[in-house]
């Protein structure tokens, strides 16, 4: 989730150094974000089913996800920035909703307590720990790296998901 974290954390920034736009109008790419990702969530039945599944469409949410977050340095102007904000919505929609069944798929319904809990850990560590390094990041680098290496670690987290779907489900392996 460090790649979830790194826009939050670091977009009102980038907006006010790049573009000198306040931080009440970089709000707004927050609020087309959640708009556009809760009209996802409203059609993720049918679009898992055109996808192919739920750990399909969670990996491809996750790839999109990153390299949406890599893209964002290269946003010439704040409404570049707004329509990105409205295109990560949609790519990053799937990810909340489709992360119980994932587990079910992977695991079993039988043991989604157990992997939701661990995953909320990891969720946890990642709230923690990231918005701290893609500050870092920024500071000590650019805005680009931030991005990019936040970028990266959705991109690695969605090969990770798509390799465990390949493997099998509910204990076929």
């Amino acid at each position: 989730h460090i790649g979830y974290y790194a826009p939050t954390v670091l977009l009102a920034q980038f907006a006010k150094e790049s573009w000198g736009e306040s931080e009440e109008r970089s709000a707004l790419v927050f609020v087309l974000q959640g708009c556009t990702s809760m009209l996802m969530v409203c059609v993720l039945g049918h679009v898992i089913r055109c996808i192919g599944g739920s750990i399909r469409t969670a990996s491809v949410s996750h790839l999109a996800t990153g390299l949406c977050n890599v893209l964002i340095p290269y946003c010439g102007s704040m409404n570049a920035m707004l329509a990105w904000g409205a295109l990560s919505g949609i790519l990053s929609g799937p990810l909340l909703g489709t992360t119980p069944v994932c587990l079910s798929d992977l695991f079993g319904a039988e043991n989604v307590a157990f992997y939701y809990g661990f995953s909320r850990l990891a969720v946890g560590l990642g709230a923690f720990g990231g918005p701290l390094m893609v500050g870092w990041l920024a500071e000590s680098t650019s805005f680009t790296v931030a991005f990019v290496v936040a970028g990266g670690f959705s991109v690695g987290g969605a090969l990770l998901l798509w390799l465990a779907g390949a493997c099998g489900h509910r204990g076929e392996r």
